[in-house]
């Protein structure tokens, strides 16, 4: 695959159309983006990622709340949070139930044409295997792609397995025995449409700790 245009506007320090043509590079596999730092060349390639996948990277979560932290202050409910919601989902803080949520954010995925996910939020549903099959039904009936988000970590200091929090200092913490080691347990968290289990940035760990239940 090759990039052949790409059109960005009020994109990182693309305030305004800029249309950047790939073709002109003609049978050229390799290019170089040059220029001064600051002047977007990193942003381009988010731009790229955004356009593919609907979604940014994470790191981008993070960075572009940062820089127009800087740039224009302060503002509730959108600078100050240290983190931007990912493409159309709905605020990872907003309190709606998992129908609702897919019902809404379905009608943007037809027109992310290069990809699209949707998820929610659960709790161990072991006990009501009822529910999951009404969401499942409703997902297929009314939305291209959507997963389910659950939480199955795993303390190796105490043997605790279920969910491990994030304190008020952001650390990864067992509730069980308190162990913030993290190089002694498993955590694993959906970000930008895929499972991990590497941590995140600061950005990304506080929006994880702002996310509600659906179900």
């Amino acid at each position: 695959m090759r990039p052949l245009q790409l059109e960005m506007t009020a994109f990182g320090p693309y305030a305004q159309k800029e249309v950047i043509d790939f073709t002109k590079l003609g049978d050229k596999r390799f290019f170089l983006i040059t220029g001064p730092t600051g002047s977007g060349k990193t942003t381009i390639l988010d731009a790229i990622t955004f356009a593919l996948y609907g979604t940014p990277a994470e790191s981008l979560c993070y960075r572009f709340a940062r820089i127009d932290k800087e740039r224009f202050g302060t503002i509730p409910d959108i600078t100050d949070k240290g983190y931007y919601t990912n493409s159309y989902h709905v605020d990872v803080r907003e309190p709606i139930d998992a129908f609702s949520k897919f019902k809404f954010e379905s009608q943007f995925q037809p027109i992310s044409s290069g990809g699209c996910i949707s998820y929610v939020e659960v709790p161990n549903m072991k006990k009501n295997p009822t529910a999951i099959e009404d969401v499942v039904r409703f997902i297929y009936d009314n939305i291209q792609y959507a997963e389910f988000n659950t939480k199955s970590d795993y303390c190796q200091v105490c043997g605790f397995d279920g969910e491990i929090m994030i304190n008020d200092n952001l650390e990864w913490e067992c509730p069980q025995c308190h162990n913030k080691d993290q190089s002694k347990m498993n955590v694993t968290r959906r970000t930008c449409g895929y499972l991990g289990e590497n941590f995140w940035n600061v950005g990304k760990t506080k929006e994880i700790k702002s996310r509600v239940l659906h179900l």
